[in-house]
């Protein structure tokens, strides 16, 4: 996602939240391993889709701790303002966030707010919760890249509110 920000992006974590979804309330043996398999032939599909030529570079590995000044809800509230100016920036922010507050549950639910608020089409509900959903099923280790990769799809405080939050707003302000 963040090398090539996009649909393909989307589906590969959208794809393989939903086999391991299904493999895990799945009793059927042969049933699971069909999921698995198919999990693996999609990843592999993904791969030609998402090909080196257009990769831009950009490697979370390479992502350093910043420190964040203030206090969670503080470096919250940068982030998610990061998100619609430069979703790199918001990334970093992110990933320290995740190695400097830990076991803090303040920016996913910020962001699952801003989910419900900004969204304009499918995509940008399926892929948060998702990801939201994986995020305690990961290795701790690993969840600072998570949460970073998170920031390229994510809608942030900087973009337009959806048309429908926006009507119900103008409704209930006349109520």
């Amino acid at each position: 996602m963040m090398r090539q920000p996009g649909i393909a992006g989307v589906h590969t974590v959208t794809s393989s939240n939903s086999m391991r979804y299904a493999f895990r309330v799945s009793k059927n043996p042969e049933t699971r391993l069909l999921l698995l398999l198919q999990g693996i032939a999609w990843m592999a599909q993904f791969r030609h889709l998402l090909s080196p030529e257009k990769d831009n570079d950009i490697r979370i590995t390479e992502f350093e701790q910043i420190d964040l000044a203030g206090s969670e809800e503080t470096a919250t509230e940068s982030i998610l303002q990061s998100v619609s100016a430069n979703r790199y920036t918001a990334a970093q922010q992110a990933y320290s966030y995740e190695k400097q507050f830990e076991t803090s549950q303040t920016l996913l639910q910020a962001s699952r707010h801003l989910v419900f608020l900004k969204m304009r089409e499918h995509h940008q509900m399926k892929w948060p919760a998702a990801i939201f959903e994986d995020y305690s099923l990961v290795s701790p280790e690993y969840r600072p890249h998570l949460l970073a990769t998170s920031m390229y799809y994510l809608r942030g405080e900087g973009h337009p509110n959806s048309t429908v939050t926006e009507r119900a707003i103008d409704e209930l302000a006349r109520a």
